[in-house]
């Protein structure tokens, strides 16, 4: 009777009296889920093995959001678009060919097209030859070409190759240039020009971005008032053996004549208007990619990471140890994703807005997150014994785990494709 009167109270913990006085569980019985859970993750906490890989995880997920909020905060390269005739004080200087001094670097200057000229205003015909486009560097945001120059000015005073000067060029040198005096009624002039040019670039869609390089030339004195350049279009060009960038091809060129208008006089005593305008000739190139072995190469290690993670799903979560080994691959995992955006940020330079490559980074970083939280889960279910088929969970939130990941990423590559 004592008997039947311990098992009846001790039935709403699940558990029965035996004679001998110990408690065992009921049988036909599973234990309550959540006592179940907390049950497990005290004999989690108290094994060492666990202990010992949960902490470094969550130390090395709070190094990674911390590391990614700075990258995106401090850029590392920050760099506004320059305009074609915007006058940059770092290149190299331009010998003063007239007592008027080249007038500084303006905020908010413009070009315009060249207006209608009379017959007695100065002018230059000027056309491009490019032979040479390389070292792209995405870092440093610049770019090196080869140009030759020439000129076909209508009166032998007008300005030479010394008064050429190149707004947007980190540095460069003529190392052939000549002026050649009474060419008919003017001038004419040819330099052979070699430099390193300034880009922004922008790589937010790579492997499918295109960019517009831009080399702009303009002359320190005199002003638009005075002189003037005009395009040639008939005689500019590509050359056919041009030394071009791997992976790239040049899409378009057009060469344009303008006018930079400064707002300012620069407190010159001897200006008479309060803002000088001068005349510039650009060439503009068109350039879009055509090798994506640079994108394999930046993506290749976290697809294979991905599927480092999905070689996972094939051990049994049931058991302990499977499981702490697999939690061990999925944070080597995990950190192998954030080596590899830290390289690919060291090659295409870093950029205030999230580019193609960072998304496809960011986003396996979550999915990996994702796989041990689901792992961990199924783990629990096997080790509470829950009343339901886990197997076939399992299987099932495996493949629409890797279905979508690769569903995400393939929206993701089109996108680039078509807005590149």
């Amino acid at each position: 009777m004592n008997e039947k009167t311990t098992r009846k109270q001790s039935a709403n913990d699940g558990q029965t009296t035996a004679p001998d006085g110990a408690t065992v569980p009921r049988p036909g019985k599973k234990i309550g889920f959540w006592r179940s859970l907390q049950s497990l993750r005290q004999q989690l906490f108290h094994q060492q093995i666990f202990r010992g890989l949960i902490y470094p995880l969550c130390a090395g997920l709070a190094i990674i959001v911390i590391l990614l909020v700075g990258s995106i905060d401090r850029p590392t390269v920050v760099a506004a678009q320059t305009p074609p005739a915007a006058v940059d004080q770092t290149a190299t200087p331009v010998p003063q060919t007239s007592a008027s001094p080249t007038p500084p670097a303006a905020v908010g200057q413009t070009s315009t097209p060249v207006p209608q000229t009379s017959a007695t205003l100065t002018r230059c015909r000027v056309n491009y030859y490019l032979t040479a486009l390389t070292d792209f560097d995405f870092v440093e945001g610049t770019f090196y070409a080869v140009v030759w120059l020439s000129g076909n000015c209508n009166k032998p005073d007008a300005p030479s190759t010394d008064a050429l000067y190149f707004p947007t060029a980190k540095s460069y040198e003529m190392p052939i240039k000549e002026t050649v005096k009474g060419v008919g009624e003017g001038s004419y002039w040819y330099a052979n020009l070699r430099g390193t040019f300034r880009k922004n670039w922008d790589m937010q869609n790579f492997p499918f971005d295109r960019h517009t390089l831009n080399i702009p030339f303009l002359v320190s004195y005199p002003d638009a008032t005075q002189f003037l350049f005009e395009a040639d279009k008939k005689n500019s060009g590509i050359d056919d053996a041009i030394l071009l960038q791997d992976g790239w091809r040049i899409a378009s060129y057009s060469v344009d004549a303008g006018i930079t208008q400064y707002q300012t006089n620069f407190a010159d005593p001897r200006a008479t208007v309060d803002k000088i305008a001068q005349a510039n000739v650009n060439m503009t190139i068109e350039i879009e990619r055509t090798s994506n072995l640079s994108f394999i190469k930046l993506v290749g290690g976290v697809y294979i990471a991905f599927a480092v993670c999905a070689v996972c799903f094939l051990l049994d979560a049931s058991n302990s140890e499977l499981y702490t080994g697999m939690l061990g691959l999925l944070v080597g995992a995990l950190f192998a994703v954030f080596v590899n955006l830290q390289a690919a940020g060291a090659t295409l330079g870093t950029a205030e807005t999230l580019t193609m490559i960072d998304q496809i980074h960011i986003i396996t970083m979550f999915y990996i997150l994702m796989a041990m939280a689901m792992e961990t889960l199924f783990f629990l279910g096997h080790q509470s014994e829950w009343s339901i088929n886990m197997t076939r969970i399992e299987h099932l939130c495996e493949i629409g785990f890797v279905a979508s990941y690769a569903l995400v990423n393939i929206v993701i590559i089109i996108a680039g494709h078509n807005y590149g």
